[in-house]
C-alpha cells in the first residue's frame, strides 16, 4: 500500500521478516534472516534501506535481485554445458 504526499508517492518498504514472507510466497525462494544478513554483509543481496537501526527491502529491490540470481543461475549452466561440449 503506498500514500501519496503531495506530489510524491510513499515506497512501500518491507522488514525483514515480511521481506521473507514477500520471497516465499511470489518467488518460492525459502531465505532466513541470517542469510539476508550475510548477504548484506557481502554486498551480494537485494538493496536495503536501514532507518532507525531496522533494515527494511522494497519488494522491487526483492524481485530484481531474484531475476539477476536466476539469470546468473542460467548463464552459469549455460557456460559449463557448453564447456562440457
Amino acid at each position: 500500500m503506498t500514500q501519496a504526499h503531495g506530489n510524491e508517492t510513499a515506497v512501500r518498504r518491507l522488514p525483514v521478516p515480511e521481506a521473507i514472507k514477500h520471497l516465499a510466497a511470489k518467488h518460492g525462494v525459502r531465505v532466513t534472516e541470517s542469510a539476508l544478513a550475510q548477504h548484506r554483509s557481502n554486498r551480494t543481496g537485494p538493496e536495503y534501506t536501514i532507518i532507525l537501526r531496522r533494515v527494511y527491502y522494497t519488494p522491487a529491490a526483492l524481485d530484481a535481485w531474484i531475476e539477476r540470481k536466476v539469470a546468473d543461475s542460467l548463464d552459469s549452466q549455460a557456460r559449463a554445458a557448453s564447456a562440457q561440449l
